[in-house]
């Protein structure tokens, strides 16, 4: 069975003949990775198409002698490994086979990983930064804890998740493939990135499933998904607990103990991390000039400027000030 994946026209293609020059680039790209040709009866060669959707980096390629990649240390990015042209094999602990519409593979920052390809292998790899994943994570379960995910290495292409991931990235290889294609917009390009993570997280097991909220809603008591769906509506407004008593007919203190017991925080902390979340798509999608952060913060429920900018830096990595200077290109271009 051949792969359903199209090749990409990205915007970045450069063919590598130098191993010196090979192994500096997947330095630069894929961090504390060590890169050795394994095949010496013909020159090595490693053509490479390469782009950025959101925070995730595509790179389509094609060999010419094997290779072997091993990283022997976490690094600081997961990865997809689909191929559209024969066999690869990664191993974290166990080999996994990399098949063309049959099975991808993937990598963890907690797993070492050794990924052996034969010549005329053409593979499609997916990086998402561990940062912008792990926090997507958290964004999900409601939850300011920092979690360490852990991938099953195997996913199968044939259905399931992982065929939806493969068809999203053939449609997203086709945009790329148009000249009218609209991924040069930031924000588009971040809901095909949302697309993509959400997949990634929702569908495919790993070691901190059982956090997420599909899952915990599926058996949190009626009035806790009552007050959590109200609080996540109403995440701008000034809320009390008295009002969640009052709409959900049960005292503050049965509130208070589903909460711990469903999302593993308070009311008032789920509160939070939705006002968070807010501020968030509404800083990425300010115009420069027309708002400020300030603004932002107090239309999200924060009265401290200073105790805000805290928070979010906590929860984003970054400040709100760079999340604006980062994101909205098409509003500065008017």
């Amino acid at each position: 069975m051949t792969s359903t994946l199209p090749p990409p026209a990205l915007d970045r293609r450069f063919q590598i003949s130098d191993v010196d020059e090979a192994r500096q680039y997947v330095a630069t790209v894929y961090g504390d990775v060590t890169l050795e040709p394994t095949e010496r009866r013909e020159p090595f060669q490693w053509n490479v198409k390469r782009a950025s959707v959101g925070p995730i980096h595509i790179a389509s390629s094609w060999f010419r002698g094997g290779a072997r990649f091993l990283t022997e240390d976490a690094n600081d990015r997961y990865f997809i490994f689909f191929s559209r042209k024969h066999q690869g094999e990664l191993r974290v602990g166990v080999d996994v086979p990399i098949i063309p519409g049959r099975a991808a593979a993937l990598r963890s920052p907690s797993s070492p990983g050794d990924l052996r390809v034969e010549s005329d292998y053409q593979p499609m790899t997916l990086a998402f930064e561990r940062a912008t994943l792990e926090a997507e994570f958290r964004a999900l379960t409601g939850s300011s804890r920092r979690f360490a995910l852990t991938f099953e290495p195997g996913m199968p292409t044939t259905s399931g998740v992982g065929a939806r991931i493969q068809r999203l990235v053939g449609f997203i290889f086709n945009e790329l493939n148009e000249d009218d294609n609209n991924l040069d917009s930031p924000l588009v390009a971040a809901r095909y990135a949302d697309a993509l993570i959400f997949s990634l997280l929702e569908g495919v097991p790993h070691s901190c499933a059982a956090l997420l909220p599909s899952r915990i809603r599926a058996v949190a008591p009626g009035h806790v998904r009552l007050a959590a769906e109200y609080l996540e509506a109403n995440a701008a407004e000034p809320v009390r607990l008295a009002e969640l008593s009052k709409l959900t007919g049960m005292s503050v203190r049965s509130i208070q103990a589903g909460f711990k017991a469903m999302y593993r925080c308070s009311p008032m902390a789920f509160l939070k991390e939705r006002r968070l979340e807010l501020a968030r798509n509404r800083l990425l999608c300010a115009a420069p000039g027309t708002t400020t952060v300030a603004a932002i913060a107090l239309d999200c429920g924060f009265s401290h400027l200073g105790r805000f900018s805290g928070l979010y830096r906590a929860r984003f990595g970054e400040s709100p000030s760079a999340t604006v200077r980062r994101a909205p290109r098409t509003a500065r271009s008017g």
